[in-house]
């Protein structure tokens, strides 16, 4: 059977996907440093982690989904997984990422460094690698934005066509036959970049899950940190496109 595990990390989000097949889909990672010390009541999740990854004999995840940048879903995670960009975050049993799920937003923020947090600018620095090296990585959301930055680095939405996927697509890679799963991107929205002041929030990832399991199906929301404007628009849209 599939397995959907949340864990208790407090005032944030991490959950995981452990498909029968063996694959694992995780989303965010908040990390608390005071829970190695068995404070609580949140749990050490670099720890658990850790240790299912070494249960099951492996040293990455298939995905590593980051639904927004805000600190309460990337809290220390640059101090747990291997990111290409730079070698002084690679090796010393750091955790891979086959693949990176990003939103377009995540790659665009402009602010100045001190107006955001390391990691932050740090997860930026990793996807804007993937994306120009054209391997690991999936953006979500096609902005004007997102052209003209890769215009910027000699590239063009067309060379990199195959890591982006839009709102109302399924994501690449996952299949009901295959894996028994598949995602259904909602959100970001074109317009919640482009025309947008809240590059988190309301251009977080937001997914339906379905599962297939025998002969049945089953769905759930894997939301960011969205508004009720956000689910509004998914709403009204998916009524009009039946």
């Amino acid at each position: 059977m599939h397995k959907v595990i949340f864990y208790p990390v407090g005032n944030g989000d991490t959950s995981q996907i452990v498909l029968e097949n063996g694959k694992r889909v995780l989303f965010d990672y908040r990390h608390l440093k005071k829970t190695e010390n068995g404070e609580g009541p949140e749990i050490d999740l670099k720890g658990r982690l850790k240790s299912e990854l070494k249960e099951a004999k492996r040293s990455s995840f298939d995905v590593v989904a980051f639904t927004h940048g805000d600190k309460d879903h990337i809290e220390n995670s640059t101090e747990f997984f291997d990111l290409r960009h730079a070698e002084k975050y690679q090796g010393n049993g750091r955790i891979k990422i086959e693949e990176l799920w990003v939103p377009a937003a995540m790659i665009l923020e402009t602010a100045t460094n001190g107006q955001q947090s390391d990691e932050f600018v740090i997860w930026r620095e990793e996807a804007r690698h993937r994306l120009k090296e054209g391997k690991g990585i999936r953006v979500f959301s096609r902005p004007d934005k997102i052209k003209a930055w890769l215009e910027k680095k000699s590239l063009t939405v067309e060379d990199r066509i195959d890591l982006i996927v839009d709102a109302g697509r399924p994501v690449p890679g996952f299949s009901l036959e295959k894996d028994g799963i598949e995602f259904f991107c909602h959100s970001p929205f074109i317009k919640h970049v482009d025309e947008g002041d809240d590059l988190r929030n309301d251009a977080s990832l937001i997914f339906n899950v379905r599962f297939k399991a025998g002969e049945n199906t089953f769905d759930y929301l894997a939301v960011g940190d969205s508004t009720w404007e956000v689910l509004e628009d998914i709403v009204q849209i998916t009524k009009e496109h039946r």
